[in-house]
């Protein structure tokens, strides 16, 4: 049974003690190597590129039972003992778009000692590099690490300055690794002063490590050099080495049995020289990213930085330009994908007659393990910030009812109202600050956690959208005031681009946005038993609906025209009017099934389909139009199953914003719709769309919601078993009278 992971962030949270202190390079020694640059956005001219790099001993007790590890590096670290990788970080901090402000806030981790630890002797080396490798990386401008080893509060080790360090300048900004030659020279590390330790304002990450599982290729495709390339079959089946013979370079790409997001780490043997370069590929042929390794020569096992997309991986060899006797040909041992994501278990289960639906669920599940990592990613491949909270909501909400898994957005809630309040302004992408309010509803209500509003920057945060939002109103409340009008959808017309329409395009979208993000403020507001607060925001809301029909509705062409001083109508438009309660009933039962066909025109994207859904169940249409919309999936899928594309006819893939549909057939096909916090009230709402079947069920903190229904013309049969905490109120589907409906409920 899977039952939705509950929260416990009040337990104890593990500190490092005093005598664990942060250090770095020796200043004396490595003046330039101090400073960092804060984020992806910053100018990296100027800095020095490479890693940081610390050793030392230690000596472990008998039984490993009761020690723990805390570790923190700032840009980013890997921690290797005794020659074997456990464990990279810290958390991404998430940022915004150009945002290059020192964060407020810096994660570190704790995780329990095992293999390759042992007792006796061991070796921890901590690989520090001062630069992050995506857009969510911060650093606090200056590098650091620390660490400490507990036996209880027993401290076993801690950074201090008998640890010895060295600045290894083999990883170049271009992703080309240059390893030192041996000797290496060793230093003694220094501790930070205070006013520089005082940089990280440390924030315990209260979740799991990532899970991480080596996956190896199943396919090798030969491009140049065939005639000079042996052993396929061995090293396919890992038996043996993939031989290279020395000579003019080979290319071979290296198919995996699914698509996975995760570092490529290879085992080779060569002469000194020999170059090996990998290119990250979602479809055969189209790389994304590469990395490089020139060889030192011998056998070396290596494993690169960046977390890719990977089905294929194209690789190139080029030999040493001088013969090694016994290394002259390359020998690869191996060469696989470290696949990582957060730590998930079987999705809940779901069938239909319609077996595409399967399919298409299956594509969303695997795009979504490929996202969720230590924060919601857009993709493995963008990486982007936490201005691009809209994802995290389709994440999100696929969490839920995929996996019952609410952790990682609680602590993405947290971490977007950590960067409003330092920034005490709007975040980038404008309309989807007015989403922030509607996720930590949304959050509520699918976990049970009302905690959540007990962290004092949620609610800091909530208040401080409401107030940017407010100072973008007219007179009659409309949005007509903003710097911009990001985000609407990825779409273009004319001069206007929708991802970031003017004022005359984007005005009424951002106004319907946040009016939603009112309706949800009133809720968590009566939630927390501030009635003064939710009858403010209920009139704020109120003002937006007598006036936004008034100012946007086109009574000649029955349609909603995007803001002031224009006739362009585009259906994004009329959806959220219609979502956002801004509609008259009866125009929104008029207009919906044209925006529905000009959703089946492909003018409103994956991402935006999934308000398109909620509109038409507002409107009672989703039973007749929501089938052929998901329909729209069947060519996503067949274009490549392995993960969802960005767009219909653009973009690159693994976007977890696509997964709408998996959304969809828990909450409309099966019906399960959480009316009270925590599924304390459940309605049960099944949305046939001519399907003359469906199962499946629902995690939720109490356990799982089991659906099972049948129909027929005159009779809808449906079997419902649920947790006894949760009260369920069945809603039957259109066409279908309570007396023509059989019902089987069970609690347990």
């Amino acid at each position: 049974m899977t039952t939705m992971a509950r929260n416990s962030f009040k337990r104890e949270i593990p500190v490092f003690p005093a005598k664990a202190r942060w250090i770095w390079l020796p200043e004396q020694e490595f003046p330039n190597a101090q400073a960092t640059p804060v984020s992806y956005y910053t100018d990296h001219h100027g800095f020095a590129f490479g890693s940081a790099v610390f050793r030392q001993k230690v000596t472990l007790p008998e039984r490993l039972d009761d020690c723990r590890l805390l570790v923190t590096g700032d840009s980013k670290y890997r921690l290797f003992v005794n020659g074997e990788i456990v464990c990279d970080g810290p958390p991404e901090i998430g940022g915004d778009w150009n945002n290059q402000e020192v964060p407020d806030w810096f994660f570190y981790e704790s995780y329990k000692v095992a293999a390759p630890f042992r007792s006796g002797v061991n070796e921890v080396v901590a690989e520090v590099m001062p630069q992050g490798d995506s857009q969510c990386d911060y650093s606090t401008g200056h590098g650091g690490f620390r660490l400490a080893l507990l036996e209880g509060d027993r401290l076993l080790l801690g950074t201090d300055e008998n640890w010895e360090c060295r600045f290894d300048t083999g990883r170049r900004p271009e992703r080309i690794y240059f390893p030192e030659r041996e000797p290496v020279t060793w230093t003694r590390a220094q501790y930070l002063a205070a006013a520089v330790s005082q940089r990280w304002k440390l924030r315990y990450y209260p979740l799991p490590p990532l899970a991480v599982q080596e996956v190896f290729p199943d396919q090798l495709n030969i491009r140049f050099g065939g005639e000079r390339i042996s052993g396929t079959e061995d090293f396919l089946g890992r038996r043996g080495p993939l031989v290279l013979r020395h000579g003019s370079p080979v290319t071979f790409a290296l198919h995996f049995p699914t698509e996975v997001a995760g570092c490529a780490e290879f085992e080779m043997e060569s002469a000194p020289g020999a170059r090996l370069t990998v290119r990250y590929q979602e479809v055969e042929g189209f790389p994304h990213e590469y990395d490089e390794y020139c060889t030192n020569g011998g056998r070396v096992k290596f494993r690169f930085h960046s977390v890719e997309a990977v089905l294929w991986l194209e690789v190139s060899v080029v030999f040493a330009s001088f013969g090694y006797e016994g290394y002259d040909d390359v020998r690869l041992y191996k060469l696989s994908m470290m696949s990582q994501g957060f730590p998930l278990g079987e999705a809940a289960p779901f069938h239909s007659a319609d077996s595409s639906f399967s399919a298409i669920r299956k594509c969303c599940e695997n795009t979504l393990r490929m996202c969720m990592q230590r924060l919601h990613w857009d993709s493995p491949v963008h990486k982007e910030g936490l201005g691009c909270l809209a994802d995290y909501r389709i994440n999100a909400l696929q969490s839920y009812y995929l996996f019952g898994e609410s952790r990682l957005m609680r602590l993405d809630l947290i971490r977007i109202a950590l960067l409003l309040c330092q920034k005490q302004h709007l975040l980038f992408h404008t309309t989807y600050n007015a989403l922030f309010p509607v996720m930590i509803c949304e959050y509520i209500l699918y976990s049970g956690d009302h905690t959540i509003l007990e962290e004092p920057e949620i609610p800091q945060a909530v208040a401080l959208v409401f107030a940017g939002l407010h100072q973008l109103e007219d007179g009659d409340g409309m949005l007509t005031r903003a710097d911009n009008y990001m985000f609407l959808d990825w779409r273009a017309i004319g001069d206007c681009n929708y991802h970031h329409p003017d004022r005359s395009n984007g005005a009424a979208s951002l106004t319907a946005f946040f009016a939603l993000g009112l309706q949800a403020g009133v809720r968590l507001a009566e939630w927390q038993g501030t009635q003064d607060r939710a009858e403010q925001l209920r009139r704020a809301y109120n003002r937006i609906q007598e006036n936004f029909h008034r100012h946007y509705f086109d009574a000649g062409r029955r349609r909603y025209r995007n803001g002031p001083d224009t006739d362009n109508a585009i259906p994004q438009t009329g959806i959220l009017a219609i979502l956002a309660g801004l509609a008259p009933q009866e125009i929104a039962a008029e207009i919906i099934d044209d925006l529905c066909d000009k959703t089946l025109q492909r003018q409103v994207q994956p991402y935006f389909c999934h308000y398109l859904f909620d509109a038409l169940a507002a409107v009672d249409a989703y039973d007749r139009r929501g089938s052929e919309v998901l329909h729209l999936w069947d060519e996503l899928v067949a274009e490549h199953p392995e993960s969802l594309k960005e767009c219909w006819d653009c973009g690159d893939y693994s976007h977890s914003w696509s997964g709408t549909p998996a959304i969809q057939f828990g909450k409309r096909i099966l019906g399960v719709i959480p009316e009270a916090p925590g599924f304390a009230a459940c309605r049960i709402a099944p949305k046939p769309c001519g399907l003359p079947y469906a199962a499946g069920s629902v995690p939720t903190p109490h356990g799982e919601i089991g659906i099972e229904w049948t129909r027929t013309a005159e009779c809808f049969q449906i079997r419902i078993q649920h947790p006894r905490a949760v009260k369920i109120h069945f809603c039957p589907p259109d066409g279908y009278p309570l007396e023509n409906c059989i019902l089987k409920e069970k609690s347990d």
